[in-house]
């Protein structure tokens, strides 16, 4: 009698277990594009809620073998993948009454084949520091950017996992930046910003461009080279030396390139070895 009573039980939770496995990344698509919907035309509690709800499907998602390649087309946020294929992250925002910002993302890494993917959520938290170029900060105190290519730099097996994301964040209606933020992972946490930079008389955690709200600055990663190609910006005039909203890109290039551990500048640099007539440098259209 009592495994009569046990049988029905236990076929519930196969059925839930099997439901818990079965979401296929298309069925959590369907599900993420009326809160994707929402979120933008709602307001920031519900922005603030709806974030975490796909956050809650993605982790949902993860379980799949497609995960790291599945497009997500019909959500308009970032998710680019390392090209080792160890490292996902969602990036998207949401603009309040004022304009300004708020940012939402995570991550999921896997380490190696075998295990599952671990799942990060970034807490926003803006910084207020005029120097936050040299700041190292915690996924819980996370300064934000929409990030939509990653550069893979370590493997991960004596030190934490290091990446560098190359996002955008905007400032204001003058002026925005791009970023090369470093991306330190060891376990289930996370760190932005890190000593991966070589450049002379500098110790900078990321790399920040700052660029007039008119104008679009380049800035890609080449795999196969593994560098870092930018826009070199300048003032439009000299008077404007240091007055960002009058800086654009000047016809050159810089490169930071992956030596050691750790990206070497090089100003001024001839992209023709980087660059064929199939990849131009990328200019991303602005968020």
């Amino acid at each position: 009698m009592a495994m009569k009573k046990l049988a029905p039980l236990f076929f519930c939770f196969l059925i839930m277990a099997s439901n818990s496995q079965g979401q296929t990344c298309a069925e959590v698509e369907q599900r993420l594009l009326p809160l994707y919907t929402s979120l933008v035309q709602g307001n920031e509690a519900n922005a603030i809620e709806q974030s975490e709800n796909i956050i809650d499907e993605l982790e949902l998602a993860s379980a799949n073998p497609d995960f790291f390649s599945y497009p997500f087309e019909s959500i308009r946020i970032f998710k680019p993948v390392s090209s080792d294929g160890s490292l996902r992250v969602f990036t998207w925002n949401y603009l309040i009454d004022d304009g300004a910002p708020l940012y939402f993302g995570c991550l999921f890494h896997k380490p190696n084949k075998k295990e599952s993917p671990i799942l990060i959520r970034f807490k926003y938290k803006p910084s207020t520091l005029s120097k936050w170029e040299t700041k190292v900060y915690a996924d819980e105190k996370w300064i934000g950017g929409l990030y939509y290519a990653i550069a893979p730099m370590k493997n991960g097996r004596k030190d934490p996992f290091a990446y560098a994301l190359l996002g955008f964040d905007s400032k204001d209606n003058l002026t925005n930046y791009k970023l090369i933020e470093i991306l330190t992972i060891n376990g289930s946490n996370c760190k932005f910003g890190g000593n991966f930079f070589n450049v002379k008389d500098k110790n900078p955690k990321r790399i920040v461009f700052e660029y007039g709200d008119q104008v679009t600055c380049s800035l890609k990663y080449y795999d196969r080279e593994q560098i870092i190609i930018v826009d070199h910006l300048a003032p439009r005039e000299t008077i404007y030396e240091g007055f960002y909203p009058e800086y654009g890109p000047d016809g050159t290039y810089d490169g930071y390139k992956l030596e050691e551990g750790k990206w070497k500048y090089y100003p001024i640099i001839d992209v023709a070895p980087f660059v064929d007539s199939q990849r131009i440098p990328y200019n991303n259209p602005r968020p």
